[in-house]
């Protein structure tokens, strides 16, 4: 197991790669048009179809879909993705993101304890252990998925 400074620096490391993949994509609003346009009907089936997803990930709800369960394409378009979020939450001009941006408001995400990795990219997050009535939010295809949360809030820039 590693120490918690070297899974800071980990995770500092990941960030600055991240920074510089938002600065060479120079998001604005018509790289993020070009990005939904090429994705939004992506799923399962067509994550499959194109190389992205290989058939042995888990379905909805029967548990997480790891790395292994991805092609390299497909991690690649995780990664993206993830760049995209992180520069339409927290991008500025010194990333080479560009919105008109009009008000700043508080983001908050209830994720499974489980899966609360996926969001470690998130430039400033503050986790709360939660349990209680949103609960019945991780019931997929009537199963429970987990009985305890985190939730992440995060505030974007203005």
């Amino acid at each position: 197991m590693r120490s918690g400074a070297a899974q800071q620096a980990e995770i500092a490391n990941r960030r600055l790669t991240r920074i510089e993949n938002l600065r060479r994509l120079g998001l604005d609003r018509r790289a993020l048009q070009l990005f939904l346009n090429r994705y939004h009907s992506l799923d399962r089936a067509g994550l499959i179809r194109t190389g992205y997803l290989l058939t042995s990930a888990p379905t909805t709800g029967a548990g997480i879909i790891k790395p292994s369960h991805r092609t390299p394409l497909g991690n690649a378009l995780l990664d993206h993705a993830k760049d995209v979020l992180f520069g339409l939450l927290f991008g500025d001009h010194a990333t080479r993101t560009s919105f008109e941006r009009v008000e700043r408001e508080l983001l908050t995400v209830t994720v499974p304890r489980a899966k609360v990795f996926a969001l470690e990219f998130m430039k400033a997050s503050t986790e709360l252990n939660a349990a209680g009535t949103w609960m019945v939010l991780l019931y997929i295809n009537g199963v429970l998925i987990d009985s305890h949360g985190v939730l992440v809030e995060a505030v974007p820039n203005a």
